[in-house]
């Protein structure tokens, strides 16, 4: 269009723009490439249970709250009719959804405004725009369940506006102010909206800025809205409906929300704090008690799980970590192992110690790339739990994959049972999200008094593992006794944390003792000559793996090891260490 003076004009603006940096291109790189691992990451069929059962929890939580608000409309002085619209209109949403004939007739409306219907079912789902066949083939449960929810709250707001005004809303128009608060509802509700203000868009404009942010927190945009959930839905609402009742009178909806909300947030806390207090409350705050022994983890169900958390803080905030802070308030345990890799790596300070991190994060990285296939595994009856630390680059990815983890990778002997750990029930986890342990005596004991980390960190993942294999079934014999006795059930919580820890480590020192010597024999017999073998055994010494007493031992079984100045000089060292 050479004769066009706005085309041209606009041509030439375009060709003003500034070229990319070096760190757009960097962002753009890695967001091409992180954006697949986040799509995978939430492709397994419990993934899409668990997230239908969080929004149905949602949507049962806006019922309660249009019927609160519907008694404080009522007290207010609002007629029956138009106090309890939203709350009709939320029941007769769910019929309708259960409707071939009216779910044709919302589709009817939503093609009627085709602008409202883009903007409400384009959203980005757990923050991930879809594109291409096989995205939404991977991604199809889980579009499915939230676009069903969508259309649920859509039909909920325009059924609710239709009963205000005696009109059925599929057969008029509707007005822009309530396609828009109809959008917006569906999208807030199924925490996907783009928050315009405060402390969401500060996050999403954080990771805007610093896509790498993702290896933290995945799914910024679930998290600022279940934060936002929190926020509405708690006892301090009542703080702010006095507020806006006493400056903002012109607006009594607000009141009658902030005070609906925040009795749904006390009725809700209160839950989450009689149920740490119940027979039903596990040894840690997310758990379950259903019996026989068994728990239900309650963490992938946030931000509901989160009363859970609030319930522990108050009552026992002394059994809580800092790990439990970050998975209760900050849902962290949808980040996979990348974010709290991340943490470790910050609060390191040795060179070995960051690189050994540095692998851990690449690998659990990569292991988002493999995630769907942990649907197959669990269909097909993999329970097995694989060791990744061995390999812990390839590991996390390849323990997903059918056959080619268990033909890898090692079993993952249990340090309190004397077998294998499995996974329970992978079948029924991946058709209802549920993630169901049972415990053993000394298992509980161990999780009531909140001992960590009880598992050998010896510096090398192999013979972590022998020696776990070893120490199990030491631990579950003499452990599952001890907790019998009458000397601890007599003693307090802290002398039982106390004499669990060391049942533990005298059994690990124990089984170190049979099997490190054996173990750095065969270490030795791989090294052909013998400065190899010596450099070996010094990192050994270096790093506090062996001390004198084994050097010793080590050299009275191999006396033709070293030379006497070897040997000599290998015990000195590990006696000045």
């Amino acid at each position: 269009f050479p004769d066009d003076p706005v085309i041209q004009e606009t041509l030439g603006s375009v060709g003003k723009l500034e070229p990319l940096t070096t760190w757009d291109k960097v962002k753009n790189v890695y967001r091409a490439v992180d954006d697949k691992r986040r799509m995978l990451m939430v492709t397994q069929i419990a993934t899409a249970a668990r997230n239908a059962a969080s929004q149905g929890a949602r949507y049962g939580a806006d019922i309660l709250d249009s019927g609160i608000q519907g008694v404080f409309k009522t007290v207010g002085g609002v007629p029956k009719k138009e106090a309890f619209a939203q709350f009709m209109g939320d029941w007769t949403a769910i019929l309708n959804r259960m409707s071939p004939k009216q779910r044709a007739n919302l589709e009817g409306v939503l093609s009627k405004y085709p602008e409202t219907k883009a903007e409400m079912l384009s959203a980005p789902i757990h923050d991930i725009t879809l594109g291409g066949k096989l995205s939404n083939a991977l991604m199809y449960l889980n579009r499915t369940q939230e676009y069903f929810y969508r259309k649920m709250i859509f039909d909920s707001r325009i059924t609710a506006w239709g009963k205000t005004i005696g009109k059925d809303p599929y057969k008029t128009n509707i007005p822009q102010h309530i396609l828009e608060k109809a959008s917006k509802d569906s999208m807030e509700m199924t925490f996907s909206a783009n928050q315009e203000k405060g402390f969401g868009k500060g996050v999403m404009d954080a990771y805007k800025a610093i896509p790498m942010l993702t290896t933290i927190h995945p799914y910024p945009r679930f998290w600022t809205n279940a934060v936002k959930f929190l926020w509405d839905f708690n006892p301090t609402g009542y703080l702010s409906a006095a507020s806006r009742a006493r400056f903002f009178s012109k607006d009594p909806n607000a009141v009658y929300q902030a005070a609906s909300r925040a009795t749904l947030g006390t009725l809700m806390l209160g839950a989450g704090l009689e149920m740490r207090n119940s027979e039903y409350a596990g040894e840690k705050w997310y758990e379950i008690n259903v019996g026989k022994d068994r728990y239900i983890d309650a963490r992938p169900f946030a931000p509901f799980s989160t009363y859970l958390f609030l319930g522990e803080a108050i009552s026992h905030p002394e059994k809580l970590s800092g790990k439990d802070w970050a998975e209760g308030m900050l849902s962290i345990s949808r980040i996979a192992g990348t974010g709290l890799t991340l943490i470790d790596l910050i609060r390191t300070d040795s060179i070995d110690s960051t690189k050994k991190l540095l692998k851990n994060f690449a690998g659990q990285y990569l292991s988002g790339f493999t995630v769907p296939l942990q649907t197959v595994k669990d269909f097909i009856g993999e329970d097995k739990v694989l060791n990744t630390q061995e390999s812990p680059l390839l590991g996390p990815a390849a323990s997903k994959i059918p056959f080619v983890g268990e033909a890898m990778l090692n079993e993952q002997p249990s340090l309190t049972r004397g077998e294998i750990l499995r996974r329970e029930d992978p079948r029924l986890r991946q058709l209802t999200g549920l993630t169901i342990k049972t415990k053993t005596p000394v298992e509980k004991e161990i999780d009531k008094v909140g001992l960590q980390r009880i598992y050998p960190q010896t510096g090398d993942a192999t013979l972590d593992r022998l020696i776990t294999e070893q120490t199990g079934w030491k631990v579950g014999q003499f452990g599952n006794e001890f907790i019998k006795s009458a000397r601890y059930k007599n003693a307090d919580a802290e002398t039982k944390k106390y004499m669990l820890k060391e049942i533990i480590s005298l059994a690990k020192q124990d089984s170190k003792q049979k099997i490190l010597i054996p173990y750095i024999e065969g270490r030795l017999s791989e090294r052909k000559t013998a400065d190899k073998r010596f450099e070996y055994l010094a990192d050994l010494v270096d790093h506090g793996r062996i001390g004198r007493a084994n050097l010793e031992a080590l050299f009275t079984r191999n006396p033709s090891l070293f030379g006497q100045a070897k040997q000599e000089e290998l015990k000195k060292k590990a006696y000045l260490k």
